[in-house]
């Protein structure tokens, strides 16, 4: 008994390519060749995807060719026009004038008086800083006698002689600012008369 063979040609333009598909059933002739052709047309769009990304970048190269070689005659144009306005003065002085500039000139005297020289009123002094000088209260012999038997009163009055000490450099730097601000702004006030 002889088996029936069964046949199909197909082929891909785009790709040339073609085959004949052979097989003892008609059904999974169909199948290998439907399955042959989804293949080639795959295999197509690849290409067809490739060679547009190819031309793609080669319209870019182009562009940034056209646009460097653009660049580089407007440079060379710019350069040029440079050179002539840098030769300009050059150029008009070899060129014999016809205006005589000694004859232009105005010899005669002045006649209105020199201006004053404005008399400069001078700043304020700075002023200075305040500093006073602390003296701690005198401490009497009683009362030695009394811290040296009731040891916590001396240091209750070295804390409250530090206390009045700081107190007072801070009352003195606070006075010393309000100069110095004061001072600013009479020297601003008088700068712009």
């Amino acid at each position: 008994m002889t088996a029936n063979w069964y046949s199909r040609d197909i082929s891909h333009p785009g790709l040339g390519t073609f085959q004949r598909i052979r097989g003892t059933d008609a059904y999974v002739v169909e199948q290998r060749a439907a399955a042959k052709m989804q293949q080639w047309e795959q295999q197509w769009r690849r290409r067809q995807e490739i060679a547009v990304r190819r031309a793609s970048a080669a319209s870019r190269r182009a562009s940034v060719e056209a646009s460097r070689m653009e660049a580089d005659e407007r440079t060379v144009a710019a350069e040029e026009a440079v050179r002539q306005v840098e030769d300009l003065l050059g150029d008009a002085l070899k060129v014999h004038s016809a205006i005589d500039f000694a004859d232009l000139q105005d010899t005669s005297t002045f006649s209105d008086p020199v201006p004053n020289q404005p008399a400069l009123r001078p700043l304020p002094d700075s002023p200075r800083a305040v500093k006073r000088d602390f003296s701690p209260r005198r401490v009497t012999l009683w009362r030695h006698i009394a811290e040296w038997i009731l040891t916590d009163l001396k240091p209750r009055r070295l804390a409250g002689e530090k206390a009045e000490r700081l107190a007072m450099r801070a009352a003195d730097e606070r006075a010393t600012e309000a100069a110095n601000s004061d001072w600013r702004r009479l020297c601003i006030l008088h700068s712009a008369e």
